[in-house]
């Protein structure tokens, strides 16, 4: 269903807005599009006019919301996410910057960057919201530098939920400023489109200064926790925590996650599994994290200030060979 505002918006027209649908946004144009070439319908960021105009095989130029261009701008993306189908399930985003955070509920959704270097997701405010939130399964989300400024603690650049098959590949998340602990990636078992977190993959991510690079952390007691997570071929550096993993509230749910071919170095721990002590940065879990077949396999886990491996949960021990830990005897 195509969401436009309110009747007083009829006659507004954007200036620069296009005058057909492109398959290949322009800067702060959004298109939904068939992922092979063909547009649906594009949404354009007017800064002068202060609002989001739609440009469809129906309408050209139509206002669908006022905005305020400096905070809301991501309002554009939230737009196509929100009216992607089955069909037109690739949501393509055009160079510039898109303040706001993004509440992706709509599964089987693609959304990714028509030009990664110049296109910048960012939330700059003390809340705890995430720049991307993913409540869906089937979602990719590709190409992006994702920027969490000013965040109050455990606000995160990507959160996934309760889903199954979610995608990350391609994007650079850095945080400024707030209250920690802050989380570049936090994949969870909480609230989404079903009861636990499987198959969340991971690929080819920087994510740089915050304190958990990337979370893995149980938080329902009623889920069924977290299932096959990958963290792979990424580079997490200069976190307290490079990945971190725990059981939040005491759920008593199991972690599965793999570890393979990453860079996880100049972090403070390389990969900490937290128990009920408090950890750095204000984290205080209240259960232990069981841990069920986690493997740690082909990482540089050099040059962390603490450990390369910090592991304090329960359950199954961690498989970790074929890593790189400074030494050619190993870790010690």
């Amino acid at each position: 269903m195509l969401v436009i505002g309110g009747a007083g918006f009829a006659a507004i027209v954007a200036a620069d807005a296009p005058n057909t649908p492109t398959a290949n946004p322009s800067t702060l144009e959004v298109s939904i599009t068939d992922g092979a070439g063909t547009a649906n319908a594009t949404y354009a960021v007017n800064k002068s006019s202060g609002t989001i105009n739609i440009t469809n095989g129906s309408l050209t130029n139509q206002v669908v919301a006022s905005i305020d261009p400096a905070t809301e701008s991501g309002k554009a993306i939230q737009f196509a996410v929100d009216n992607a189908t089955e069909t037109n399930d690739t949501v393509r985003v055009g160079s510039g910057i898109y303040n706001g955070s993004i509440d992706i509920t709509t599964a089987g959704v693609t959304l990714e960057s028509a030009n990664s270097a110049e296109t910048i997701l960012n939330v700059t405010d003390s809340g705890s919201e995430p720049v991307a939130d993913i409540e869906a399964s089937n979602v990719t989300v590709a190409g992006f530098t994702i920027e969490r400024v000013d965040g109050d603690a455990y606000s995160q650049a990507i959160a996934v939920r309760a889903t199954d098959n979610v995608t990350l590949y391609n994007n650079t998340l850095s945080q400024s400023g707030g209250t920690a602990p802050t989380q570049g990636v936090l994949i969870t078992d909480n609230s989404g489109d079903q009861a636990n977190n499987t198959n969340t993959n991971i690929t080819d991510i920087e994510s740089k200064g915050f304190s958990h690079g990337v979370a893995v952390s149980t938080q329902d007691q009623n889920s069924g926790g977290i299932d096959n997570a990958t963290v792979t071929a990424s580079t997490l550096e200069s976190n307290t925590i490079g990945v971190k993993i725990s059981d939040f509230p005491d759920t008593n749910e199991s972690i599965n996650v793999n570890i393979n071919d990453n860079e996880i170095v100049d972090n403070g721990d390389g990969i900490r599994v937290l128990n009920t002590s408090a950890g750095p940065n204000g984290t205080d879990p209240k259960g232990v994290a069981e841990l069920n077949n986690v493997i740690v396999t082909n990482n540089n886990l050099s040059t962390n200030s603490r450990f390369g491996i910090n592991n304090s949960g329960i359950g199954d021990k961690i498989n970790a060979t074929r890593n790189w830990w400074g030494a050619a005897d190993g870790p010690g």
